[in-house]
């Protein structure tokens, strides 16, 4: 089985450990468990590839901001020669506490530009890894998601990043109904 892992976040060091980025950072931390074998694709993005048991990873962060994702992830889609069935989008979602993540089939984007963009290319119908950073309480949200993780939250960032990668190599070797039964119920150890 083959898939296609997305992590979204906006290129450049400037943003590079902002909460809005954390889809890169899970796919730095699945990289760093995994055998990967990396390279560039000119004008779409950096991929990783993998070999875990019987699946091929394919790990990729498009070279675009967030708000223009969806026309990178279909030309990601349409080099591999995948389906839906078997892309994983990793995104930061405001409204999950920090540290605890929930996968998600389908619906709407809640606001998140950068699914938005995915889902006006390809369609909504792909699952997501939404990772959460704990801002439904904050009024603007723009200026909260470019920030960097601050205080407590650098201090279990690992942790949690740990957790959000060990979901995903979870999801491929037991299924989505049993990884959404251990993940989304259960809060990390953060």
């Amino acid at each position: 089985m083959k898939y296609l892992i997305v992590g979204l976040g906006n290129p450049g060091e400037k943003y590079k450990f902002t909460r809005h980025n954390i889809g890169h950072l899970v796919l730095d931390k699945l990289c760093s468990k995994l055998d990967v074998i990396s390279h560039l694709e000119k004008n779409i993005g950096f991929f990783w590839e993998a070999y875990v048991y019987e699946h091929t990873f394919y790990l990729f962060k498009p070279l675009c901001f967030m708000n223009e994702s969806g026309a990178y992830v279909a030309k990601a889609l349409n080099k591999l020669n995948m389906s839906l069935d078997n892309l994983v989008v990793v995104h930061d979602d405001k409204d999950i506490p920090f540290g605890n993540i929930r996968f998600k089939f389908g619906g709407s984007s809640a606001g998140h530009r950068g699914v938005q963009s995915i889902i006006n290319v390809i369609g909504k119908d792909f699952l997501r890894l939404r990772c959460g950073i704990g801002a439904s309480y904050i009024e603007n949200t723009a200026e909260f998601v470019l920030n960097n993780f601050m205080g407590d939250e650098r201090k279990i960032l690992n942790e949690f990043l740990e957790y959000a990668a060990d979901a995903i190599l979870y999801y491929t070797a037991e299924g989505l109904s049993n990884a959404m039964n251990c993940y989304n119920r259960k809060a990390s150890k953060t």
